[in-house]
């Protein structure tokens, strides 16, 4: 595997490549294969998601946008939310997203969601900038989930539809 000193470097082999990998301290790392209940999952987050959209100037994507980690890192997020102002046609990359499914940055809220059962994680930033320890769990398929920052509030049942009962 090559080595790159700029993620620009990098951006400019990863479009020459088949797969997507994700970039750590300038190593491009393979992505492990993910599940049928990931994919399902995923499909389900980008459509209750832009069902909420509404009009709205905030645009999510699944997978299609890399978001920087660092000077030498970044990587390909699961799904994520950013203001419609920033985006432009051809832009591959994510700049200050505001909501990052399954990745860590500088963002409003950060979602983790578990594929093996309806159980998500969203951490948000407090009132002074820093994020809230605690996060707020939602379990089960009655529940449903905030998102401030962007005016969504996404449903258990829609982002686990599909999957089998037996989670």
């Amino acid at each position: 595997m090559p080595t790159f000193q700029t993620f620009e470097d990098f951006l400019a082999w990863e479009r020459q490549q088949d797969t997507r990998p994700d970039l750590v301290d300038g190593v491009p790392v393979a992505r492990h294969p993910a599940s049928a209940a990931h994919h399902a999952i995923q499909d389900n987050l980008f459509l209750s998601a832009h069902r909420e959209r509404r009009g709205g100037h905030f645009i999510p994507f699944v997978a299609n946008l890399i978001l920087q980690t660092g000077v030498r890192s970044g990587r390909w997020p699961d799904m994520l939310i950013i203001d419609g102002e920033q985006w432009r046609p051809g832009v591959i990359v994510a700049w200050r997203p505001v909501v990052v499914f399954d990745s860590g940055t500088n963002v409003a809220h950060y979602v983790l969601v578990e594929e093996s059962m309806p159980l998500v994680h969203v951490y948000s930033r407090g009132q002074f900038g820093g994020f809230i320890i605690e996060p707020e769990t939602i379990r089960g398929l009655d529940g449903s989930f905030d998102l401030p920052a962007v005016g969504y509030s996404l449903g258990m049942a829609e982002i686990y539809g599909g999957l089998p009962a037996e989670r």
